[in-house]
């Protein structure tokens, strides 16, 4: 299944399952010319993130490739459940949820996109012409 969770992880690089958070700075911190005073809260963005290509070149692509060497990402820059010491205690869990679902998703139906569709980002990846799919079971005979 390490072909499998490198495409779960690429998937939740371009459509993250948080948003961002918040962190207070602790000390002042000048980023790009502008000034962060110490206290003040910072939002971090995880999809600004994720699309960075000087972090992950072609970031439009899908390529589950990326994450065969997990040492070419540098630290804090893959952040689907945050990270550090915040990172979310049910990641472990969820990883676990995603293989299974995939795996019976795949094993079990077959399914197809019924439209050619884009996702706009304002702010959160939306599918521009909705989801629309067609799904039917493998064997006609699984009960939903």
């Amino acid at each position: 299944m390490k072909y499998t969770w490198r495409v779960a992880q690429e998937t939740m690089r371009m459509f993250p399952p948080i948003f961002g958070g918040f962190r207070n700075a602790l000390k002042d911190i000048e980023f790009e010319g502008y000034l962060i005073p110490k206290g003040w809260q910072v939002f971090w963005a995880t999809g600004l993130t994720h699309m960075d290509q000087t972090i992950f070149p072609e970031p439009e692509r899908f390529d589950p490739t990326r994450f065969e060497n997990t040492t070419s990402v540098p630290p804090y820059c893959y952040i689907p459940f945050g990270g550090g010491a915040r990172i979310c205690p049910g990641y472990e869990f969820a990883k676990v949820e995603i293989l299974v679902a995939i795996h019976y998703i795949v094993t079990q139906f077959t399914w197809k996109m019924c439209a050619d569709n884009r996702f706009s980002r304002d702010p959160m990846p939306v599918p521009t012409k909705g989801l629309p799919i067609k799904i039917e079971p493998r064997n006609r005979n699984i009960g939903l």
